[in-house]
């Protein structure tokens, strides 16, 4: 009798990449395909970001007649910085680390470098950052024009979050997705090894304890029983005098 397989659900991108057969990991240079579009893609991301400029066009700024954009890359780069910086901030520049540390992951051959729980956690240290952004640090300033740190992204969510929970609730939720997120990105367990070696070092506190205890008891027992036996005089031989021999 023969077994119908059911096929495998694909759970990550990078499951999903094979089942659409973008890719294959036994060619041997998928990975590497997958690396460099990413190294690219960042590098192109990055070099916008670094000439930028607010009188560049972009979505946001708007010039009659139109400028001529000083992006070194283009007018696509102008495009892509001022929608990047007016909406998330200065989380623009740390956007394509996360990416390039996933597909190096990849490279070396690791199936888990895509997975849907490590973009999780990757986006939520994005929010955190965001919010966290705009809660302690400064305006970006471009040539006088002054940003939000978080952007307009972050500034919305660190207003609503504030607003309903307080800076008490912000600082909690804050804690709380850092935490979580370092679960999601790190996907091993942290909590249980650390009550485990917590639980072992009181253990031996508490034996360390018990055994100073047990050796002071023992010292003041050996005192208690000196003292309760009677010690014979002592005899001094210059004073002592000779019994008369029958």
């Amino acid at each position: 009798m023969s077994t119908s397989s059911k096929p495998v659900r694909a759970s990550g991108l990078w499951q999903r990449m094979q089942a659409f057969q973008f890719i294959d990991p036994k060619d041997g240079y998928s990975q590497e395909i997958v690396f460099i579009s990413i190294a690219l893609a960042a590098a192109f991301t990055l070099t916008a970001l670094a000439s930028f400029s607010p009188y560049d066009p972009s979505p946001y700024n708007f010039s009659f007649p139109p400028r001529v954009p000083h992006n070194l890359c283009g007018i696509v780069g102008s495009y892509l910085a001022g929608s990047l910086i007016y909406n998330i901030g200065g989380l623009a520049y740390f956007l394509p680390f996360p990416w390039l540390w996933m597909s190096l992951q990849n490279l070396k051959g690791r199936p888990e470098a895509f997975r849907k729980s490590r973009i999780c956690g990757w986006t939520l240290v994005a929010i955190c950052l965001l919010i966290g952004g705009q809660q302690w640090a400064s305006d970006l300033s471009f040539h006088g024009f002054r940003y939000l740190p978080g952007g307009a992204l972050g500034y919305a969510l660190h207003r609503h979050i504030t607003r309903v929970f307080g800076l008490a609730g912000f600082y909690l939720i804050f804690t709380a997705g850092s935490l979580v997120a370092a679960l999601l990105i790190h996907r091993q367990p942290v909590l249980r090894p650390l009550y485990g070696r917590l639980r072992k070092t009181l253990q031996t506190f508490y034996r360390w304890i018990l055994g100073k205890s047990f050796a002071a008891s023992q010292g003041t027992q050996n005192t208690i029983v000196r003292e309760s036996i009677p010690l014979a005089p002592r005899v001094d031989d210059k004073t002592a005098t000779a019994s008369p021999v029958a």
